[in-house]
């Protein structure tokens, strides 16, 4: 048996009701099915408001999660400190396993973090008011990280298990009202993989002095032009322009990544396709 639940309204911080990714392990590679399949999920990062409860489980819908998790657990599972609750606490400093700071994280501070995700169907969405199967939203660009909603969520314990906890999974979501968008990570950051350290350059190799250009007001970057040559000769002639990229591999509306992102992460081409991401 599992317990239903509907959450307040609270506001999307993470994940999309209507889109897939890739389940990922530790390390960023792609879990897969006993066929040999990519996993894929929905995940769903809603941030419910505290009210001055010490922890999560005195609110009511925590307390339901509790009840629900003793009665799948009943020799004392729940008890452990490495129980998987699939709550995060929003002001947290403590980095999660990928180094992330909760209260770092935009719309996290005075929250609690409900983690929900399910791998089977998918996640019925509808505006307020307006629940008649007709009704059902069609398209996920109208739902945005930001937005105010509220979830059903069904929950049940995961056992058995070498690792107890609950199920959080996501059923059907309601779009309250919409928000000020909050900008997920999508990929890399910049500054994380370069801001580090110093670029070393190799012995012998042919360098030029640099000076970055100052952005034009309210207009792009303009190209580098105050190359200085070491030898004093004279700046080449500008390079033609190279031809135009063949078309890459189009991706579906279901990818959150970019081609090269999800085979940087070890899919091939024919997981892509299996599981609905490229055409």
């Amino acid at each position: 048996m599992s317990t239903n639940i509907l959450t307040p309204v609270g506001r999307l911080v993470g994940g999309h009701p209507m889109r897939r990714s890739p389940v990922l392990d530790e390390d960023g590679h792609p879990r897969l099915r006993a066929d040999g399949t990519p996993r894929a999920s929905i995940y769903i990062g809603l941030a419910i408001p505290k009210g001055g409860e010490p922890t999560w489980q005195q609110t009511e819908w925590g307390q339901q999660i509790v009840t629900q998790a003793k009665a799948d657990w009943p020799r004392g599972e729940s008890g452990s400190p490495t129980f998987a609750w699939k709550i995060t606490d929003g002001d947290s400093q403590v980095p999660n396993k990928r180094g992330k700071i909760p209260s770092a994280r935009e719309g996290y501070p005075g929250h609690w973090i409900i983690n929900a995700s399910t791998e089977l169907g998918g996640v019925k969405c509808f505006y307020v008011g307006h629940y008649q199967p007709h009704e059902v939203i069609q398209s996920d660009k109208e739902i945005k990280p930001g937005d105010y909603c509220r979830l059903n969520l069904q929950v049940k314990g995961n056992g058995p298990s070498k690792s107890p906890g609950v199920y959080v999974n996501p059923t059907l979501f309601e779009l309250t009202r919409p928000g000020v968008e909050i900008v997920l990570d999508s990929g890399p950051d910049a500054s994380e993989l370069f801001g580090g350290s110093a670029p070393v350059v190799p012995a012998g190799a042919q360098v030029a002095e640099y000076a970055a250009p100052a952005p034009a007001a309210g207009g792009p970057i303009a190209p580098a032009t105050d190359w200085v040559e070491n030898a004093g000769a004279p700046a080449p002639a500008p390079a033609p322009a190279p031809a135009p990229a063949p078309a890459g591999p189009v991706m579906t509306p279901a990818a959150q990544y970019t081609y090269d992102q999800y085979r940087a992460s070890g899919w091939s081409d024919e997981q892509l396709r299996g599981a609905g991401l490229m055409q």
